[in-house]
């Protein structure tokens, strides 16, 4: 009995050692599943906001998408009818010209129609602008030039000479190079702006304000709102522009014959009572001076008078035709 009595408190005393051991144990335990549970939690929250941020993202890139899908849609079906505002625009330019046509074709009370011929030549100055000038007064008519810009001893006598033996001289852009001029209506008017100070510099006297776009004023080289632009603003300004409707297609090729050139002109002249016709008087352009005689003994022969585009009732409406080689 007194050895029972003794070890009794010794093992209550492991007892509850364990039992605080375990206790311990279980509180452990238990705080470290909260924690495992609150860490689960927030990640999932994490991954659902970040779930909801792609989402949104994905959605706004596809409504972004879709909107530039639409823009682009609605700027080609603008282009489009741009282009088909442009041809609207040239066929009734080329409407209005076969209108007038019949108008100057039409009989007389004294049964004669009135044949007009307008020389034009395009891109001097050069040597060969020069012999153009001598052939021209010994045949006692005018022309009208289309020059580019230069500035030499060459350039001066052949801008002075054209003006003052009484030709027109036109302004065809100071550099002719159609992806700068054609950039922009501020683009191109700088360059007619050039090209008058350039003239009136070397010569002292003022340009006429006639103008001839390089290419044509139906230019393909040209965005179609930009050249409405430079036609519209040059209009207001004071300007007129011209086309031509009959071409010697001298600056098809360097190796083109006189004889060519000849027969170019006579095929287009016909059937026209107003003749705008397009040559070239550069450097290459031998041909040209070769068979200018001819070409004005077979207009005389025909009829016709020669006039200049600075006068009052030149021949604006004429316009380009696609069928003839551009200057």
């Amino acid at each position: 009995m007194y050895k029972l009595s003794v070890a009794a408190p010794s093992r209550l005393t492991t007892d509850r050692k364990k039992y605080k051991q375990l206790k311990y144990t279980i509180k452990s335990d238990h705080s470290d599943g909260r924690r495992k549970f609150a860490w689960g939690l927030l990640f999932l929250f994490l991954f659902l906001l970040l779930a909801t941020a792609v989402w949104i993202i994905l959605r706004f890139h596809a409504q972004i998408t879709r909107q530039d899908q639409e823009l682009q849609k609605r700027e080609e079906q603008l282009s489009e009818a741009q282009n088909e505002n442009a041809l609207l625009e040239q066929r009734l330019e080329e409407l209005e010209n076969e209108m007038d046509q019949l108008v100057l074709g039409a009989v007389s009370e004294h049964g004669v129609k009135d044949y007009r011929a307008y020389l034009t030549f395009d891109d001097g100055p050069s040597e060969n602008t020069l012999r153009v000038l001598d052939i021209l007064n010994e045949y006692g008519i005018k022309g009208t030039f289309f020059m580019n810009g230069a500035e030499s001893d060459l350039a001066k006598q052949v801008y002075t000479r054209t003006i003052e033996e009484g030709h027109a001289l036109g302004n065809h852009t100071y550099s002719h190079e159609y992806r700068q001029i054609y950039q922009s209506w501020d683009a191109f008017y700088r360059e007619i702006q050039q090209m008058e100070a350039c003239v009136k510099k070397q010569t002292g006297y003022a340009m006429p304000k006639i103008v001839r776009f390089p290419g044509g004023s139906n230019s393909a080289s040209g965005d179609a709102a930009v050249m409405r632009e430079i036609k519209s603003n040059l209009e207001r300004l004071g300007y007129r522009y011209f086309d031509w409707n009959v071409s010697g297609e001298d600056a098809l090729h360097s190796q083109i014959s006189a004889s060519e050139i000849y027969q170019n002109v006579v095929r287009y002249v016909e059937g026209k009572n107003v003749a705008v016709i397009l040559l070239h008087t550069t450097d290459k352009t031998d041909a040209t001076v070769e068979c200018l005689p001819d070409i004005i003994e077979y207009l005389r022969s025909e009829g016709y008078s020669f006039h200049t585009l600075e006068e009052e009732d030149a021949p604006t409406y004429v316009v380009f035709s696609n069928g003839s080689i551009g200057s």
